[in-house]
């Protein structure tokens, strides 16, 4: 890179690598566990409900819970896990009864907790370094430009291998698969939001109904039961992307985005997942900038653009692309629409 500071940023999402043929599709990680892990399969179809996979039907690699893969880690069945294994809850009663028994419940569904978290980020990277790349003879590469700076979504090497970007221009937010680092995947609800609240006494209650309520209450209390409840809401926290640590992490990165004057979003879909890390940018970059944001099926067009809007980015700022306009032979046509977003970009907020 030159010492002239960068005015581009690229923001790469998976899509870019599915436009490099490299399949990183979520689907594709949910054969991967089918085939290799089963067992962790099987807990995405009977405790999320993620329908199974099967690769001869390509309705099934398209279910949005699959597609949206990060997003419904949140949707955990903690009820569906605890009924299943209710068998290993604490009989008091019973003449083999011991102290140990209290945990038992709490100890296998433990188990399955770091199976979906420590264990699923651990083969998701087995999985991510499994990828092929593809001979660039047979692929569409765009034109990009190499000085410019890269907000990486994806772990894989893909802008290193297909466009000899440096790592030094690269902030792989997520960490990258090729490096001795966790990878960073999860779902962007509060984890606490997954808290059971304590139950409380109807209003009004007479003493004699508020006393008969809290037996009733100690009645049904099952201390192991609870025990298995508290070790699987961690899950929750565990499979949690802390956005605004990893931001804070990278201000650096982000407090160097003062020059730019175009942003490229490329492959992503503007998730809520990744909300924070748009603002974060927002913040950083002048109200100028002009917003160059792929597309892949003429449904997602205004999609993107209402997306765009709700993160304050005007009409004017925007430029919607498919993907091949990038490329070499439409090069031309891209940058006269360019121009006319600058041309009205700087006629209507005086750049």
């Amino acid at each position: 890179m030159t010492g002239k500071q960068p005015t581009t940023l690229y923001i790469i999402g998976n899509g870019f690598d599915l436009h490099h043929k490299l399949d990183t599709w979520y689907s594709t990680f949910g054969l991967f566990l089918r085939d290799e892990h089963s067992n962790i399969y099987d807990y995405f179809l009977k405790y999320f409900g993620f329908p199974d996979l099967n690769e001869d039907d390509p309705e099934s690699l398209k279910d949005p819970l699959w597609s949206q893969f990060e997003a419904n880690l949140a949707t955990l069945n903690i009820d569906e896990v605890l009924d299943e294994h209710a068998e290993y809850s604490a009989n008091p009663a019973s003449e083999d009864f011991s102290d140990g028994d209290w945990d038992t419940i709490a100890f296998y569904v433990s188990q399955i907790r770091d199976d979906l978290t420590i264990k699923m980020l651990d083969l998701f990277k087995e999985f991510i370094l499994k990828v092929e790349y593809p001979d660039e003879s047979g692929l569409n590469i765009l034109n990009i430009d190499r000085n410019a700076i890269f907000f990486n979504f994806n772990y894989s090497k893909s802008l290193e291998h297909y466009y000899k970007i440096p790592q030094s221009q690269i902030l792989y937010i997520h960490n990258r698969a090729e490096s001795n680092d966790k990878l960073i995947l999860g779902h962007g609800m509060d984890p606490k939001s997954f808290d059971r609240e304590e139950a409380k006494p109807p209003a009004g209650l007479s003493e004699e109904d508020l006393e008969r309520w809290t037996d009733v209450q100690e009645d049904a209390f099952d201390y192991s039961l609870e025990r298995g409840r508290d070790e699987l809401i961690q899950y929750f926290s565990k499979s949690f992307k802390a956005t605004s640590q990893l931001i804070q992490k990278n201000q650096s990165f982000f407090n160097s985005l003062k020059p730019i004057k175009k942003v490229y979003c490329l492959g992503h879909s503007l998730a809520d997942v990744d909300k924070e890390y748009f603002e974060e940018i927002l913040r950083k970059i002048s109200n100028k900038v002009v917003w160059i944001v792929s597309y892949h099926n003429p449904n997602e067009k205004e999609v993107r653009r209402n997306r765009l809007n709700e993160l304050g980015i005007k009409n004017r700022q925007i430029v919607l692309v498919r993907m091949n306009e990038l490329l070499p032979k439409f090069w031309n046509k891209l940058k006269l629409n360019l121009r006319i977003a600058f041309a009205t970009t700087r006629r209507t907020i005086g750049i």
